[in-house]
């Protein structure tokens, strides 16, 4: 296991999304109490997080056009890292990016650099799958202990340089899929700086402006798309001179906006497709992500990192690849068939909050991170280990179960906790209800107590799904108890083989038992739960406990408040 900081070293030469990926998921593991430092010659890529940043200038990234004076100074930049880790030890992580960083870092000893993880934001780019390039990668991949591939096309091309398939980790972009949703005033906002009425067809376009970008396919494709359509193309790049030139003919039917950074919601907002023109290498683009979290459909001119990422029916990868007349065909279907724009979009962003559930994507990093994320508590791991004696004793089970309830303490549920599986839930499609503590609590729309599980109530015919889904958020099944009592029967799941969180799912057959849903709060949002009266039901059905006495109290409370108008 990790001890000590994560040190990202990310050295480059602009501002892209592998970078802002990056500080995003150092910001959220910062949050969740890891400890994270960057290391960057650009240290405005953290501003607005919690992420500690050191200015390190380690010249340019590793490419064609670089390869000299990348080598000539290797040993300068060498030293420059190994003084840079040596200031920030102890490291318990080196998170490495870009090929010369883990070329290099692979060189120095382990006292410095801690447990080495690359990470793998696109494919390996052509130059590096031959010759003198393909064994040096190979040989630095030794020293990694994992790689995490942003994309399965990512991961095939790491394990074809040679490094063990079992050492690599597709893990999507992190992304807080609440705060992306559709934004309506910043719709009606832009559209009218932009003078696009309801019926224009605006085509967004976000990238680098880089020769390797084929933003020229997007600009050309407007000289065979006529009608009410504007193409508003935001980045920045040292190509933006070229690219406004190619498009100063069209007028004002091509505009230019600068980087999105910090607003993207609001510019993909206000459009009605997104053009994606990739490079010949491309990982998980992340504006496709955020565009379909928008509900934005996405048409990509090449299904380089487009392909898995745009669902069925939730957008278009052009064929023949970057055409502009084949994208022109495109963008004009969605221009004459509004709806489709609408339908494409509810598509696309159902099946990205399923793919992108952040809490999943965290537990991941951390698993391969190798961060100690699971260690609970001192006390938590003590009553783990006498709960442990306690079920070795030859008693009937009953009794086993009594005494295990009062040496065993597992750690808090937090609303906070709570809420991200009731997310991950929503974002695969599976119905719960909040039952238990933490279900009278959601009525009462205020935290009365610690919880120490969550009680989740799932159709019989969803179970499997819901395995699979606190499967995919680190909960492994830990026991079940059959019961006739109504929610009684529950499958018990935790997130550490010794004293992990617990959620509890109880299934029940909905056709034969009529149960009355409602909503409740945690933390100020919506959650599904069971009603009032029949959570009071279910809490006859067992021996109480003062909390349980405690939560019936409230939730006759609550139903009387009820019953009785104006107070």
């Amino acid at each position: 296991m990790s001890q000590g900081r994560i040190v990202s070293i990310q050295t480059t030469n602009e501002r892209g999304g592998a970078e802002y990926a990056n500080v995003d998921l150092l910001d959220a593991l910062v949050a969740r109490g890891h400890e994270a430092v960057l290391l960057t010659n650009f240290p405005d890529l953290a501003d607005g997080t919690s992420v500690r940043v050191r200015k390190v200038d380690l010249g340019p990234k590793l490419a064609r056009r670089t390869v000299a004076r990348v080598v000539l100074g290797a040993p300068l930049v060498l030293l420059r890292i190994a003084r840079a880790l040596r200031e920030e030890r102890p490291v318990g992580t080196l998170l490495l990016h870009f090929k010369k960083e883990q070329l290099l870092c692979s060189l120095l000893p382990r006292s410095l650099t801690g447990e080495i993880i690359w990470a793998e934001w696109g494919p390996v780019p052509p130059p590096m799958r031959q010759g003198l390039a393909r064994l040096l990668y190979a040989l630095a991949a030794r020293r990694a202990r994992a790689v995490i591939a942003i994309s399965a096309g990512t991961r095939d091309t790491v394990i074809a340089m040679g490094v063990q398939a079992e050492k690599v980790h597709v893990i999507p972009n992190l992304v807080d899929v609440d705060a992306v949703k559709p934004d309506p005033a910043s719709r009606a906002e832009l559209r009218a700086q932009w003078g696009a009425g309801e019926r224009t067809l605006v085509v967004g376009c976000i990238s680098r402006f880089q020769r390797r970008k084929r933003n020229d396919v997007v600009i050309d494709a407007m000289a065979d798309l006529d009608g009410d359509v504007l193409l508003v193309i935001a980045g920045e790049g040292d190509q933006e001179a070229v690219l406004r030139e190619r498009a100063a003919p069209y007028g004002d039917r091509i505009r230019f906006a600068p980087n999105v950074r910090g607003h993207v919601e609001a510019f993909l907002s206000a459009c009605d497709v997104l053009v994606f023109a990739p490079s010949p290498t491309e990982g998980e683009p992340r504006v496709i992500v955020m565009a379909q979290l928008v509900g934005v459909p996405v048409i990509a001119t090449d299904s380089e990192g487009a392909l898995g990422l745009i669902p069925p029916g939730g957008g278009t990868i052009v064929s023949p690849s970057h055409d502009p007349r084949a994208l022109a065909l495109a963008l004009a279907d969605y221009r004459d068939d509004r709806e489709r724009c609408l339908r494409e979009g509810r598509t696309a962003r159902e099946a990205t909050l399923e793919s992108h559930a952040p809490e999943r994507t965290l537990r991941a990093v951390e698993r391969t991170l190798g961060m100690r994320t699971s260690d609970p508590a001192l006390r938590y791991r003590v009553t783990g280990r006498l709960n442990r004696l306690v079920w070795c004793m030859p008693l009937p089970h009953r009794v086993l179960a009594r005494l295990s309830a009062l040496v065993y303490r597992s750690p808090p549920m937090s609303g906070e906790l709570a809420l991200s599986i009731v997310d991950a839930f929503q974002g695969a499609g599976v119905s719960i209800w909040i039952n238990g503590g933490w279900g009278v609590d959601a009525l009462a729309g205020r935290p009365t107590r610690v919880h120490h599980d969550l009680d989740l109530v799932v159709e019989d015919a969803s179970v499997s799904l819901a395995i699979e889904v606190l499967e995919g958020l680190g909960y492994r099944e830990w026991y079940r108890n059959d019961s006739e009592e109504l929610l009684d029967s529950r499958i018990v799941f935790h997130d550490h083989e010794l004293a992990g969180r617990v959620v509890d799912l109880h299934p029940c057959d909905f056709a034969r038992y009529p149960i009355e849903l409602a909503e409740g709060e945690i933390e100020g949002r919506a959650v599904p739960c069971l009603s009032a009266a029949f959570q009071a039901e279910t809490h006859t059905h067992y021996r109480q406990r003062r909390r349980d006495r405690a939560d019936l109290a409230l939730l006759n409370g609550l139903m009387e408040e009820r019953r009785t108008p104006g107070r």
